[in-house]
């Protein structure tokens, strides 16, 4: 498996939407940012992981493929190939952008210091927060004053 990923550029790792220079630095503990480098490690490895295994599904799909248009198939047969490769393709698209727009960003937040810092408000972000989702890059009200009312 290869997967060819780049390091985040400073608008994915969450930079500043304020313009001010320079991010707040995080308050959190270094035991702390420990703790949440291994959780986000470890949903790295299980997201490249499904991306290998995806990887491999299409690889088999269309070996099998090849197979059966050695000895002539249905129409139908070709439709459900196509189907089945188009929504291994889109789940393996949709980790790959969890990977590169969630993910990294947030490991590159600890790698600079930022990490738990609201990148909208500048305030720091709850530890209850980050527990529940860590690969957040903004406090509960920047996501309140982002999030458009729903119309009734």
């Amino acid at each position: 498996m290869t997967t060819h990923l780049h390091s985040p550029t400073i608008e994915q790792v969450g930079a500043m939407s304020d313009g001010k220079k320079g991010p707040t630095k995080t308050e959190l503990t270094e035991d702390q940012l420990r703790y949440f480098r291994e959780v986000l490690t470890g949903k790295r490895k299980d997201v490249v992981t499904d991306i290998g295994i995806h990887e491999n599904r299409i690889q088999d799909l269309r070996d099998s493929n090849e197979r059966s248009d050695a000895g002539g198939r249905h129409m139908a047969d070709a439709g459900s190939f196509a189907r089945e490769l188009f929504n291994l393709g889109q789940e393996r698209a949709r980790l790959e952008k969890t990977l590169t727009e969630e993910i990294d960003p947030a490991i590159r937040r600890i790698d600079l210091g930022i990490y738990g810092v609201c990148t909208k408000t500048r305030t720091q972000i709850p530890f209850e927060r980050l527990k529940a989702a860590p690969t957040t890059a903004v406090c509960k009200e920047a996501v309140d004053i982002t999030t458009p009312p729903i119309k009734g």
